[in-house]
């Protein structure tokens, strides 16, 4: 329970800043960023820790991805990608 009201609080959190700042992502980052976040809700929907868990993981990465590529201007930290994000 405490894994699931994590991932569903991280998941909305994540959602609205990727709302505002995807354009800060390549394309690439921003099409696994939309697949997490449907994990993500698929594993909210499920039963069981083992997906709520790696959909967490995966979500943490992209909530991550997301801070730093807001954080700098440069765009530096964006071209590292989430390749390895799903």
């Amino acid at each position: 329970m405490i894994l699931s009201n994590k991932l569903e609080s991280l998941l909305r959190n994540t959602q609205k800043s990727f709302a505002k700042f995807s354009s800060a992502l390549s394309a690439n980052d921003q099409e696994i960023a939309e697949r997490v976040f449907v994990e993500a809700e698929a594993a909210l929907a499920g039963e069981g820790k083992e997906p709520i868990s790696k959909a967490l993981n995966a979500l943490e990465r992209v909530a991550g991805q997301l801070t730093s590529a807001m954080m700098d201007p440069t765009g530096e930290s964006a071209q590292k990608g989430l390749d390895n994000a799903s």
